[in-house]
């Protein structure tokens, strides 16, 4: 074998950031809080120059704060109406029409998928996540179950294992699903803060007592002080489980009902609060302002503030049932609520915050959402994805640069959930919106009518149709897309003696065979044709990785690629995969597969059988492994890893000035066989 060593020096100019100098960045979201769920003054139409001041008793002085310091987005939209598939826009920059996480407690975020914090890393970013995650269950054994999904009573949750960990993300505290906004730990069903697979906070655990927004926090500010004490940039996603039901205030949160709402137990009073209910809503929210504040103070004392891009919004609009002094209070008037595509379900608060990038106390009537964070990140880190898959945001530097806030926009937004569709214009005047499927449309001047109230279907043809057909134009492109795939690229170059499938589990593969967990084994068996399941995954390094023959480098971006085959079946003799990039190297024993499945972790459950057989081997030539199987009775499952230099190198760590980044390369490899222990 020979063993060759490069020296890779990459250089980036960022127009907007210096590569000594990357912004740090915090992306809060909350979970229900309506557009209107605030109270600052949001201008409501851009036109007629009405506004709204929030709910006229909700305290939320931090978030004015906020708002004051940066920019307000007053026509900020989740990508849906409901909190998963934002969830998974919010990360990838994709309609969840794309992700495949179309509802609620449905589906996970593949492998597959680049989210912000994967890309964050090949800049040399630490990465956290903390609160709700809801893009995946985040554990397979406990029982009884843990939150909505995970566990094992219910038949199939490992196939939709999707966590933090396998995502970018080097610290996680996430909890599956909802969670109590007080004391969390007692939701039931129980609901654990996870910090990795199968590493859960202890139910009975004092860390998780108290309000939620407050236990979530006490683990975001270590998270900046050791990323700001190693002198990293960080990302965080900060996800609030305020205010979703239940609303279950703590007792300090009563006092600041005392505080914020005097006289919230005195009929007489006007700052009455007639319900539990609403007492529980109004604290909550007050609480998670609290914590903002918390969080923007500890930047400012570390001196990290004006370098760092801090965004809140939200998830979708409130629910229906979400308290207020009177009906509408919490959408700010906007018609409709959650699980709804009208302004109230989708329309939601939007904040950004950025130093003296963003003119402090700017406003901004141009349409924005949570597509648009990744286009932003790339904007501002000046990288390109490592492949062409669609995006459906752009980015919003153009608007930070611009005090007026600029409103020329190039991309629609576009929403379908369950049997309804919508799509506003980019210029954000006009909106169509179908409740049935698409066999009727209405539409509505969002300038002069915020509220939805006059459709103009019947006087305005020609602006419905354009809408309607750029819609419809999309949707078949997205769907064609979803299909065959083909917004996925799979760096596999070609095949040969088998059938391969680089599908997820659970979605139709390019060769149009449904493989699951359940019957991966029989499938194959029964199959005419070998089959072979690729489960890919792009990470960047933070470590040296020892594979055969070789180490690649900390900071290397690769591909991995854990391949899933049969060694004893009769039909798995030879075959041999050709990638697009070159071989780094391979995992191939039972220990260095555990050790690496940050790389990709095995989903569904393929860890019965790991490693390569004593009688199995493999080769590599540049771009080529070429496998040769024994031929024995019985039929098994197994696993290899093959490590590839990643494509799209300009989305690489930058090496510090006079530094050379090594990256061990087999250039060729001959009859290596790697035994198993």
């Amino acid at each position: 074998s020979t063993m060759l060593v490069f020296g890779w020096t990459l250089a980036l100019t960022p127009p907007l950031v210096q590569a000594t100098d990357k912004p740090n960045v915090i992306l809060i979201m909350t979970d229900d809080q309506g557009w209107g769920s605030v109270d600052y003054t949001q201008r409501l139409s851009p036109t007629n120059g009405q506004t709204f001041a929030g709910q006229p008793k909700l305290k939320t002085p931090q978030l004015s704060a906020m708002a004051a310091a940066g920019m307000q987005f007053n026509r900020f939209y989740a990508a849906a109406p409901v909190c998963s598939p934002t969830r998974a826009s919010f990360v990838t920059g994709r309609h969840h029409r794309r992700t495949r996480v179309d509802d609620a407690n449905s589906g996970h975020l593949f492998n597959r998928e680049l989210t912000i914090a994967e890309i964050a890393k090949t800049q040399g970013y630490t990465t956290g996540h903390f609160g709700k995650w809801h893009l995946g269950t985040l554990d397979k054994s406990v029982n009884p179950r843990d939150s909505n999904r995970g566990g094992t009573d219910r038949g199939g949750s490992a196939l939709n294992y999707s966590a933090p960990w396998n995502h970018g993300y080097d610290t996680t505290f996430a909890t599956e699903a909802k969670t109590n906004t007080f004391d969390p730990a007692n939701t039931n069903p129980p609901t654990r803060y996870w910090t990795g697979h199968e590493q859960a906070f202890d139910l009975t655990d004092p860390a998780l007592s108290g309000d939620d927004s407050q236990v979530i926090m006490n683990q975001v500010l270590p998270f900046i002080d050791n990323a700001a004490g190693n002198s990293d940039p960080f990302l965080a996603t900060v996800w609030f489980h305020t205010p979703h039901e239940p609303y279950l205030p703590s007792r300090r949160d009563f006092e600041t009902l005392n505080e914020f709402y005097p006289g919230y137990d005195d009929p007489n009073s006007a700052n009455y609060l007639a319900t539990a209910e609403e007492r529980g809503y109004f604290a909550s929210l007050t609480a998670m302002d609290r914590e903002v504040g918390r969080l923007r103070a500890e930047l400012a004392s570390k001196g990290l503030l004006d370098n760092t891009i801090l965004v809140f919004t939200s998830d979708n609009g409130t629910e229906n049932d979400a308290p207020g002094e009177s009906s509408g209070d919490a959408t700010g008037g906007l018609r409709a609520n959650k699980r709804s595509l009208h302004e109230g379900g989708v329309r939601v608060p939007g904040i950004i915050e950025w130093g003296d990038r963003i003119q402090a106390g700017s406003q901004t009537d141009a349409i924005a959402g949570v597509t648009d964070l990744l286009p932003t990140l790339l904007d501002v880190w000046d990288v390109d994805l490592p492949d062409d898959r669609p995006l459906d945001g752009e980015s919003l530097a153009p608007i930070f640069s611009d005090g007026t806030g600029n409103t020329d926009r190039t991309v629609s937004k576009k929403f379908h959930y369950r049997t309804s569709r919508s799509i506003v214009a980019a210029d954000g005047r006009f909106k169509a919106i179908s409740t049935n499927d698409g066999s009727s449309w209405q539409l509505y001047d969002l300038e002069a009518d915020p509220t939805e109230s006059n459709n103009l279907a019947s006087s305005n043809v020609a602006t419905l149709n354009s809408l309607t057909s750029e819609w419809n134009a999309w949707r078949a492109d997205v769907d064609q897309q979803r299909s065959t795939q083909r917004d996925y690229d799979d760096n596999i170059a070609s095949v040969s003696g088998i059938s391969i499938n680089t599908s997820n589990p659970d979605n139709q593969g390019r060769n149009g065979s449904q493989i699951i967990a359940a019957n991966f084994e029989e499938g194959m068996a029964e199959s005419n044709t070998p089959q072979v399941f690729v489960e890919q995954q792009y990470a960047t390094l933070d470590e040296e990785l020892a594979v055969h023959a070789g180490i690649i480098a900390a900071g290397t971006v690769v591909d991995s690629f854990l391949v899933h085959f049969d060694p004893e079946g009769a039909l798995m003799r030879n075959f041999s995969i050709t990638f697009d990039n070159e071989i780094l190297g391979v995992i191939g024993s039972d220990d260095d597969l555990d050790a690496s499945d940050f790389l990709a972790f095995a989903n569904p459950d393929f860890e019965e059988l790991r490693g390569i057989e004593a009688s199995d081997s493999w080769t590599i030539n540049g771009k080529t492994i070429s496998f040769s199987l024994s031929e024995q009775a019985g039929i098994g499952l197994d696993q290899l890893r093959v490590i590839t230099l990643a494509s799209g190198l300009n989305a690489a760590i930058v090496p510090e000035p006079g530094s050379v980044a090594l990256l061990s390369l087999m250039a060729s490899i001959g009859g290596l066989r790697r035994r198993r222990r």
